[in-house]
Order: structure tokens, then C-alpha cells, then sequence
């Protein structure tokens, strides 16, 4: 009898490497007990959010079974699938540049019909992806400064951190008290109290770009369509010099600012990722149901299970002159149900596609983005991406 995704269970795992043997298990939607990621590179906590997760919790919470759903009203009223949260510190000077984020693997993968479609969608978002999901070690890589969708730089002494009262990051409804439980975690390093198990990351890069060389445009970047890699164009002769005018320091408030700003090559050569600082990240996405192993566009749902080869779908930050530099590694593994001696799930739900707009928090206030039509026709080689139109619901 042919599988279905109902009979196989999600693990998330993290590490400071490509190393299976340096992972351990991420106990999905427990805000209040992150993994602690310690690596030569970065040390930092990561807390993972997920919709509906029915899957494996690490030994500590074996008892106690998997969160469904977090404990916050995170998701509530946004258009996110599940969430990764870093809070952590790079052990040395990166420049800004040279450091990536995204999905790789070590194998050739077969891709679902359409997928030509996605690539057109990110890199129309983003021209600072890269991408060749036709290669034998297949990817997709943005700069993390345009990557995350929240990006906060704070110093170790910083309330932001440390001082629950003066935190200004959104707060969220907490709506289950769950006990904290005695996990080992002693970080190499300060990286400051986890503090992002009841608020957003606040978005706030000015001790990354106003300590920089180049700082601002005179004319602020408008805000612009975004997506799962951002946006943007450049724009170098406004540049100025830190020192020239005090009014020229980079304001970067919001998501769609920052992307667009570190859309320019120069701009994120310009700036030090510095281990000085405690880097808070959140990225998420409105379009990939793992549950179901199917992409989420807009109106189309394109299935990926039947091309689904067992591979996990592995999120890395590393460098990009140097990819054996790894910094982090997050790894949401698809285990057999039944060789865990498991039944197979219930039915999972469909979840509805979404607007082109995963950073929309309100659903009723904010506009969709329209893509153009010339980025939706394929024009792939691909024979599978010809198929496209088959995939529509």
C-alpha cells in the first residue's frame, strides 16, 4: 500500500554543523526551554514554533508528549507555518557579505512540478538569492541580513535581553504555564537570558549599521514587496560616511527597510557582523506545510511528497568564501512512523494557501502583493516544470 504523509512524524533537530552525530532534538513549541547550540563558530538558543506538530520530543519530555500548538498566540492572526528563533553570538568578525543562510542538501533531490515557479517568486523578491535545486548538492542561499525576517543587534548588557521589564519586543498571549524543566545549558559564552519565549523579535540593526564604514542612503528606502528572502534595488551614489551628518544614521525599523537596504552588495560589505554583540533572528514561512510535504502558493498547492526522497529539509547559516565554516544547522527530519513502531497519524487537514505576503501580521489590514505575470511563466528547460498547469487546484 503506497505511503501518505499521515505515515510518517516530523523530528526537528539542531547543531553547530553538518555532523548528524552533533544534533540534538528541539522540543518544538516549548517556548520556555530552548536548545542551546555551542559550536566553535556560534553559540546560541534556538526556539522552534510549528503548527499543528505531532511529532518526536527529546528524552526530557518524553512523559509529557509534544506541544500541538505554542503556548503564546504566536501564529494568531499571521500567516506563518512555523517559526525558527536564534538568540546567540558569533565567535568572530564576519563580514556582513559573507555570511548565508537557506536550505541545502548533500544529494541530488527530485523536485516537484512547479518548483521552477517558486525559484522565480524568491529570487523576484530577493535578486540576492542563489539558487540551483538541479545540482547533485542542491540549494537556495540568501545573505542572512536579508534572509531573517526579524533581525535585532544588541549589546550582552542590553535590557533587551536581560531586563524582562524594559524588553520592548512585541508580547504575547500566553495561553499554557508550562514548567520549565532542568535541561543542561551552560552557553561557552554570555549570550544573555532567553528572552523571546513571550514576545516578537524587535527589529533594531543600528549598532550593526551605524558602526559601520557606509551607513545611509539620503533618500530613506521605500517599502516594497517582500517575501520569503525580501526585496530590493540598488542604489549606491547616496551613500554616506558615518561622522558626516549625524542625521544620516540608518533608521532600519522594519522588516522591509532592512531587506531593501541589504539588498546592495556594497552595503552588506560594509557592515561587521561583530562577536561584541548578541544576534536576535527570527525567521519563518507562509509556504511550506511540512506536515503535508507541500508548497503553499498563491491559489496553487504544489504536492512534494511523491518526490520526496527521505532527505530532511535542512536550514544552515554558514559562510559563503568559506562553506565548511558552519555556524548553525536546524534539520526538520520526516521519520517512518512504523519502523518507531508507531500507528499512522489521523488525517491531516489541508491547510489553505496564502497571500504572497508572509510578513503580513494582520490579515484584514494588510494588502497581498501581486506577482507579475511574467514571473510566474516558466521558462525552465525543466520538462517537470512544463507540468505546471497540472498542479493547480
Amino acid at each position: 500500500m503506497p505511503k501518505s504523509p499521515e505515515d510518517y512524524i516530523i523530528r526537528v533537530r539542531c547543531g553547530p554543523d553538518y555532523n548528524t552525530n552533533n544534533l540534538s532534538v528541539v522540543n518544538v513549541n516549548d517556548e520556555h526551554n530552548p536548545a542551546l547550540i555551542d559550536g566553535p563558530n556560534f553559540t546560541g538558543y534556538l526556539g522552534v514554533r510549528f503548527l499543528n506538530f505531532d511529532g518526536v520530543v527529546s528524552k526530557e519530555f518524553k512523559d509529557q508528549g509534544p506541544i500541538k500548538n505554542p503556548q503564546s498566540d504566536y501564529f494568531k492572526g499571521r500567516h506563518r507555518r512555523y517559526s525558527l528563533v536564534l538568540q546567540g553570538r558569533f565567535h568572530h568578525e564576519i563580514n556582513g557579505d559573507d555570511i548565508i543562510f537557506g536550505l541545502d542538501a548533500d544529494v541530488p533531490t527530485r523536485m516537484p512540478t512547479g518548483i521552477g515557479v517558486a525559484i522565480k517568486i524568491a529570487k523576484w523578491l530577493d535578486p540576492a538569492v542563489e539558487a540551483d535545486v538541479y545540482s547533485n548538492k542542491p540549494y537556495i542561499y540568501s545573505p542572512l541580513l536579508c534572509a531573517m525576517n526579524s533581525l535585532g543587534v544588541f549589546s550582552p548588557d542590553s535590557p533587551e535581553i536581560n531586563d524582562t521589564d524594559q524588553q520592548t519586543g512585541k508580547l504575547l498571549v500566553e495561553k499554557v504555564n508550562r514548567p520549565l524543566v532542568s535541561v543542561s545549558h551552560h552557553p561557552s559564552v554570555n549570550i544573555g537570558k532567553w528572552s523571546f519565549h513571550s514576545r516578537l523579535v524587535p527589529e533594531n540593526v543600528s549598532l550593526l549599521v551605524n558602526d559601520s564604514r557606509f551607513v545611509k542612503p539620503t533618500t530613506p528606502p521605500s517599502e516594497a514587496a517582500t517575501g520569503w528572502f525580501g526585496s530590493g534595488k540598488k542604489k549606491d551614489k547616496d551613500t554616506k560616511k558615518v561622522g558626516e551628518d549625524d542625521k544620516a544614521k540608518v533608521e532600519l525599523g522594519s522588516y522591509e527597510k532592512r531587506k531593501k537596504y541589504f539588498a546592495e552588495l556594497k552595503r552588506r560589505t560594509n557592515v561587521t557582523i561583530s562577536p561584541d554583540h548578541i544576534y536576535c533572528m527570527d525567521f519563518y514561512d507562509a509556504y511550506f506545510d511540512i506536515n503535508t510535504i507541500s508548497l503553499k502558493l498563491p491559489g496553487v498547492s504544489i504536492s512534494a511528497f511523491k518526490y520526496w526522497d527521505g532527505q530532511p529539509l535542512r536550514f544552515v547559516a554558514k559562510s559563503k568564501s568559506d562553506p565548511s565554516k558552519v555556524y548553525f544547522t536546524v534539520w526538520f527530519e520526516i521519520l517512518d512512523r512504523s519502523e518507531l513502531g508507531l500507528e499512522p497519524a489521523e488525517k491531516l487537514p489541508t491547510a489553505p494557501s496564502l497571500a504572497l505576503n508572509p510578513n503580513r501580521d494582520s490579515l484584514e489590514t494588510s494588502s497581498v502583493h501581486e506577482v507579475p505575470l511574467e514571473v510566474l511563466k516558466i521558462t525552465s528547460d525543466n520538462e517537470e516544470d512544463d507540468e505546471f498547469e497540472d498542479a493547480k487546484e
